[in-house]
C-alpha cells in the first residue's frame, strides 16, 4: 500500500474548488437551510449554547451539534451565506479524504483510492449537499469516519486502541448531529459485517467497552440536560414526533414510494450512473465466488443504510446520503478493474441527450415561469461539449481521460446555477423578497406568509411572521409561530396592524383579495413567481 500525496492533494484542491467557491452567490434556501441558520442565529443572539431556539422559543427537532458549528461560523465570519455553508463544505471535503483513505486501506491501491474520492467529490448529490446547510452532510461524514475507524481496528490490530476510540467518538458526534441513528447505523454495520465474516472475536477487546463509555460520555450529557430542562415536551417532540412518527407517517407524500430511494441513488451518483449499474452487476457476480473484506463491508453498509430509511414513510432524499461513500468505493473498484468503452460512450450519449433537454426548456412556455435563457444555454452547451470530448476519448481508446472529463459535469452544472442567480434565487429563497420591505417598517410588524417561507422571512427581515394555512394542518413538526387557518383569523391580524405585508402564492393572494375587497386594499409590490409580495391596508372610511 502506497500513499501518493500528489493524488491526495489533487482531490483536496478539487474539493476546495467545488465545495467552497461560490457559496455566497445564492441566498439561503427555504425552508430547510434557513431553519438551521435561523436557529443558530437566535441562539447566538441569546448567548444560548444548549437549547435550540426558533421564533423566540425552544425547538426540539434536531440535536445540538449542527447548531454549534453554525454558531461558531457565524461568530467567526458573521451571519452570512458563506459562513452558514462553511462547515457543510468542510465536512464534504473531509468525507472525500476519508473515502480516499478507506479505499486505500481496503484495496491497497492508490489509483482506486483516488477514483473513489473523485467520484464522491463530483457526484451531483454530494456536490449539492456539500454546498447547502443540512444536518445530513455532517452526519454522513461522521458515519464514514466511524466505518473508517472500525475497519482500521479490524484490519490493522496494532492501531486497535485508537481506532476503537475513534469509532465511538464518531458515533457519539453523529448522535449529537441527527439522533440515535448516529449510533444505530455504524453499530449495525460492524456487527452484521463481523457476523458475515465470522469474526465476532474482533469485539473481544477492552477497547470496545472503553470506547463505548467514551461515546456515552460525549453524547449523553446534552440529552440528559434537555430531558432535565424540558421533560416530556422534549421526549414527545424529539423522539416521538421527529423520529417515530417520521417512520410510520410520510411528511412528504410524493416521496413515499418503494422506488424513491432507488431514483435518488442512481440520480445522485450522476454522472457515474451507468457505471454504478455495472458495479452492482460485478458485485453480484463476486458474491457467488470468493469475496474480500471490502465487498462484504460495502454490501452491509449499503443494505443497512438503505433498508433503515426505505422502511420509513418520510423518505426525504437527503436521508440516504451516508451510503454515497460506499457507492463511490463500489464504482471506483469497478472502473479500475474494467473500464468499459461502451459504458463511457453511453454516458456521453446521456450527456448529449441531457444537453438537448436543457436547451429545449428555453422554448417551452411553462405558465409564467421566467426561465433564465443564458444559464440554460450555458448548461446545454457545456454538457454538449463534455459529451463530445468524452465520446472522442472513448473511441480513441483513452477511456481514463474520458472519465476525467465526465467528472467535470457537476462543475459545469454548478456554473450554470451561478449564472441563474437572479431567477433561481427568486424561486428558492426569501432573501429577494425581504429587500422589498420598507426600511422604515416598524420592528415587530408581522409578515403574513406560508409554512415554507416563515423561517426565511424572519432570518432575512428580522420581522416576526404569521403563517397563513387556509384549511391546512400546520407544520409536521409544531413550530412556535402564530397560525391562521381561516379568513376570520386573518381579519383579526389585519385589524391589529395599520399596514400588513403578505408574501404568498399568487393564487392565494387572488383568493384572499376577493374575500377582503369590502374592507381592505391589496396592493401588489413585487412578483416572485409563483409568489407575490403585497401590501394590505384598510379601505378609507367614507
Amino acid at each position: 500500500m502506497k500513499l501518493e500525496l500528489n493524488r491526495l492533494y489533487i482531490l483536496i484542491l478539487l474539493s476546495i474548488l467545488i465545495f467552497f467557491v461560490g457559496n455566497n452567490i445564492i441566498a439561503l434556501t427555504d425552508p430547510d437551510e434557513v431553519f438551521y441558520a435561523l436557529t443558530a442565529k437566535e441562539m447566538l443572539l441569546r448567548h444560548e449554547w444548549l437549547t435550540p431556539h426558533i421564533f423566540g422559543f425552544p425547538q426540539f427537532e434536531k440535536p445540538i451539534l449542527t447548531y454549534w458549528v453554525l454558531m461558531v461560523a457565524f461568530k467567526v465570519f458573521g451571519v452570512t451565506e458563506q459562513a452558514a455553508r462553511f462547515f457543510p463544505s468542510l465536512f464534504a471535503l473531509a468525507s472525500v479524504v476519508g473515502t480516499y483513505f478507506l479505499s486505500l486501506l481496503i484495496y491497497r491501491d492508490s489509483q482506486k483510492a483516488f477514483w473513489a474520492g473523485l467520484i464522491l467529490a463530483t457526484s451531483v448529490m454530494w456536490v449539492g449537499m456539500g454546498k447547502t446547510v443540512f444536518t445530513d452532510m455532517i452526519f454522513a461524514t461522521f458515519i464514514l469516519y466511524a466505518i473508517l475507524s472500525f475497519y482500521i481496528a479490524y484490519a490493522y490490530p496494532r492501531y486497535k486502541p485508537l481506532a476503537w476510540l475513534g469509532f465511538y467518538v464518531c458515533t457519539a458526534l453523529a448522535t449529537l448531529t441527527k439522533g440515535p441513528l448516529g449510533f444505530i447505523i455504524p453499530e449495525l454495520i460492524l456487527v452484521l459485517f463481523l457476523l458475515y465474516r465470522r469474526r465476532l472475536d474482533a469485539l473481544a477487546t477492552p477497547w470496545v467497552f472503553i470506547g463505548f463509555c467514551l461515546g456515552i460520555a460525549i453524547a449523553a450529557p446534552w440529552y440528559v440536560y434537555m430531558y432535565e430542562a424540558y421533560g416530556q415536551a422534549f421526549v414527545k417532540e424529539f423522539f416521538v414526533n421527529d423520529h417515530w412518527r417520521r417512520l410510520i407517517e410520510a411528511e412528504h407524500h410524493l416521496n413515499d414510494h418503494w422506488y424513491s430511494y432507488l431514483l435518488v441513488i442512481f440520480g445522485g451518483i450522476f454522472p457515474f450512473t451507468l457505471f454504478l449499474g455495472a458495479a452492482f452487476k460485478d458485485l453480484y457476480k463476486r458474491l457467488s465466488t470468493t469475496v474480500g473484506d471490502g465487498d462484504h463491508l460495502i454490501l452491509v453498509w449499503l443494505l443497512v443504510v438503505f433498508l433503515i430509511f426505505q422502511n420509513g414513510h418520510s423518505k426525504l432524499i437527503t436521508y440516504i446520503l451516508p451510503l454515497f461513500p460506499a457507492l463511490a468505493l463500489l464504482v471506483a473498484d469497478h472502473i479500475t478493474q474494467r473500464l468499459s468503452q461502451k459504458l463511457l460512450i453511453a454516458s456521453a450519449v446521456v450527456l448529449a441527450l441531457l444537453a438537448v433537454l436543457v436547451g429545449s426548456l428555453v422554448f417551452i412556455p411553462l405558465e409564467k415561469i421566467i426561465l433564465p435563457s443564458y444559464p440554460l444555454y450555458w448548461i446545454s452547451a457545456s454538457l454538449c461539449a463534455l459529451a463530445g470530448i468524452v465520446y472522442c476519448q472513448a473511441i480513441s481508446g483513452d477511456e481514463a481521460r474520458g472519465l476525467y472529463v465526465l467528472s467535470l459535469t457537476s462543475i459545469a452544472l454548478l456554473i450554470g446555477v451561478w449564472f441563474a442567480k437572479p431567477e433561481l434565487e427568486n424561486m428558492v429563497s426569501s432573501a429577494p423578497m425581504a429587500k422589498y420591505l420598507p426600511a422604515e417598517l416598524p420592528l415587530g410588524t408581522r409578515i403574513v406568509t406560508d409554512k415554507g417561507h416563515a423561517r426565511g422571512i424572519v432570518f432575512y427581515s428580522n420581522q416576526p411572521v404569521t403563517v397563513l394555512d387556509l384549511g391546512g394542518k400546520g407544520f409536521f413538526s409544531p413550530h412556535p409561530v402564530p397560525m391562521i387557518y381561516d379568513i376570520a383569523q386573518l381579519h383579526i391580524l389585519l385589524n391589529a396592524q395599520v399596514t400588513t405585508y403578505a408574501y404568498l402564492k399568487s393564487t392565494t393572494i387572488a383568493n384572499i383579495s376577493a374575500q377582503l375587497k369590502e374592507s381592505y386594499t391589496v396592493k401588489p409590490i413585487q412578483a416572485f413567481w409563483p409568489y407575490q409580495l403585497v401590501k394590505i391596508e384598510p379601505l378609507p372610511k367614507s
